[in-house]
């Protein structure tokens, strides 16, 4: 079996962002939220599903394309504006096949608009019968949330960058929180 090719890049970028977030001094005290959580004020998870797509942008070597995208995502809320989750994702275009695994930290602004910025691993399979390639993965974004009682949906709009290719993904999640 082929063993698959892990390449480290891009990861500057993720280690600046992560430090300007925790260096933030606008981060409240996580006490205080267990506390609203406790009365029933606040649901600090939720679990959501993503629908929306990815947009390989264009390289030397290939054209833009896009394709569909689907995943599946969890948040805790840390303290009042800094949240901590899981992803998997699937993208699929006429070219390949990308599945990324992330961890998010976001991070609230203003209202409930959310920076997102998170490490990860992408695996990329070719047209062919190629083995896959994992990749660091660094993703910045946005996310809204709007909760409808226990109804969470959040439109979003994301930025990967993996082994120096650049590829946007947007769109919907649509989750419940608990």
């Amino acid at each position: 079996m082929p063993k698959a090719c892990v390449k480290v890049q891009g990861m500057r970028w993720f280690v600046a962002a992560l430090a300007f977030l925790m260096a933030s001094g606008w981060i409240t005290d996580a006490r205080a939220q267990e506390h609203e959580a406790e009365e029933g004020h606040h649901r600090p998870n939720a679990l959501g599903v993503f629908f929306g797509a990815a947009t390989h942008l264009a390289t030397d070597e290939h054209e833009a394309e896009t394709g569909f995208a689907i995943g599946i995502e969890y948040t805790r809320s840390l303290t009042d504006r800094l949240k901590a989750g899981a992803l998997a994702e699937w993208a699929s275009t006429e070219r390949s096949r990308d599945f990324v695994f992330l961890i998010p930290f976001l991070y609230r602004t203003v209202g409930e608009l959310f920076l997102v910025v998170g490490p990860g691993i992408e695996l990329v399979s070719g047209e062919h019968e190629e083995p896959a390639e994992v990749e660091f993965l660094a993703r910045f974004g946005a996310v809204y949330e709007i909760e409808l009682g226990r109804l969470v949906l959040g439109p979003q709009f994301n930025a990967d960058v993996a082994g120096g290719k650049w590829t946007l993904v947007y769109g919907t999640t649509v989750g419940v929180a608990f």
